[in-house]
């Protein structure tokens, strides 16, 4: 038995809240979060409200080319990263940057030949404890990156310590 429960979103509030984000942080960017379908009020609509975002962050490929299928040029950044080392060559052919969060992660990007830059976002687990290095890891992560691929672009991220 389903449930009769709606969800309505005003537009143009998100609108509005992401021009009052970006007055306040200056010269700083600003991407918009819409995985899960644009949390349910649908992807392509909640982008097409938030195409000024510097970027958009999605949590699969599949999220990633339904923005690009609809012409959208942004960066996307791949929140989960890759699922499987088959989905490399989708991010190198639609220019998606990558959250790396595990070695093994690490070990796909160096074993493919890849001569294009990519920008990864190597994660640091701050308490959250789903995905994440620990900070050994994540400097092991790091010299492997820059030694074996310096072509790469790499940034460090965390996630809030909780929920």
């Amino acid at each position: 038995m389903s449930r009769p429960i709606e969800a309505h979103i005003n537009l143009s509030a998100l609108q509005h809240n992401l021009a009052q984000t970006k007055a306040l942080v200056g010269h700083s960017r600003i991407w918009a979060v819409i995985k899960a379908n644009g949390y349910g009020h649908g992807l392509l609509r909640v982008a097409k409200a938030l195409n000024t975002a510097d970027g958009f962050a999605v949590a699969s490929v599949e999220e990633a080319l339904q923005l690009r299928q609809a012409g959208f040029l942004h960066p996307i950044l791949l929140l989960e990263g890759l699922f499987d080392a088959s989905e490399l060559s989708l991010v190198v052919q639609h220019r998606l940057d990558l959250v790396v969060h595990s070695h093994h992660q690490v070990d796909w990007l160096l074993a493919k030949s890849i001569k294009v830059p990519l920008h990864l976002w190597l994660k640091l687990d701050t308490g959250m404890h789903r995905l994440g290095f620990n900070q050994e890891g994540l400097h092991q992560a790091i010299f492997r990156l820059i030694h074996h691929a310096p072509h790469f672009k790499c940034h460090l991220m965390s996630h809030l310590a909780c929920a």
